[in-house]
């Protein structure tokens, strides 16, 4: 486990008021989120700095961290700064059997948006998407359910970013239907605009009609 300096991944100064950790905070987080960052490690220092104001907004959390920070700088005399101490280990000498409450604070929760077709989203399937979290890229299998919606979203548990004490995240997959070339949806509704001709709108007729199916 390696030691993270939260002031420096929201770039500011341990002195920082509250106000100011938070202005930081929704400063990275608008340039950082996955839904309008462009940059291809986006999702990664989202969450650096979702973690980091998660355990530095909370006053008590925030006190024990400073107090690991100390030790771990050399800033504190209780700390002989032995260069071949884990991470682990510096935790069980300071704190003892007693870990910060920050070290067990639960990881937050990865959000992705999944693109899927009318037809997957008719007929169900398995989809396999590439993720990017702190362990690297990795390739998960998605079952699509049969009849699902537009806006459901998909819990896929321990598939998200993996914690301090190790422990993961769940990974949620907000679905979203990518355009049809015949059909639209209404909710549950599918729609498929007939185009008929003046004389069969004024004197009937039977016409075939396409379904997501495969029949007419």
């Amino acid at each position: 486990m390696e030691f993270a300096d939260y002031y420096k991944v929201l770039g500011v100064d341990p002195s920082s008021s509250a106000e100011e950790i938070k202005r930081a905070y929704k400063k990275l987080a608008r340039k950082y989120h996955p839904d309008v960052s462009k940059e291809a490690d986006a999702q990664e220092k989202f969450q650096r700095v979702s973690d980091a104001y998660d355990n530095l907004k909370n006053d008590e959390k925030r006190a024990e961290y400073d107090q690991l920070r100390a030790y771990v700088n050399g800033e504190s005399q209780h700390f002989h700064g032995d260069p071949n101490l884990s991470f682990d280990d510096l935790l069980s000498s300071i704190f003892g059997r007693n870990r910060p409450s920050f070290m067990d604070a639960p990881v937050q929760n990865v959000h992705h948006r999944l693109a899927i077709t009318l037809e997957e989203a008719y007929h169900g399937g398995t989809r396999q998407l590439r993720i990017n979290n702190r362990q690297g890229d990795k390739t998960i299998n998605v079952n699509i359910p049969k009849g699902i919606t537009a806006g459901k979203q998909l819990r896929l548990a321990g598939q998200g970013e993996p914690g301090p004490n190790g422990n993961t995240s769940d990974l949620y997959l907000e679905l979203v239907l990518t355009a049809h070339p015949r059909f639209t949806t209404h909710g549950a509704d599918v729609n498929f605009l007939l185009p008929v001709n003046p004389w069969q709108a004024a004197l009937g007729g039977n016409m075939q009609v396409p379904t997501l199916g495969g029949g007419r």
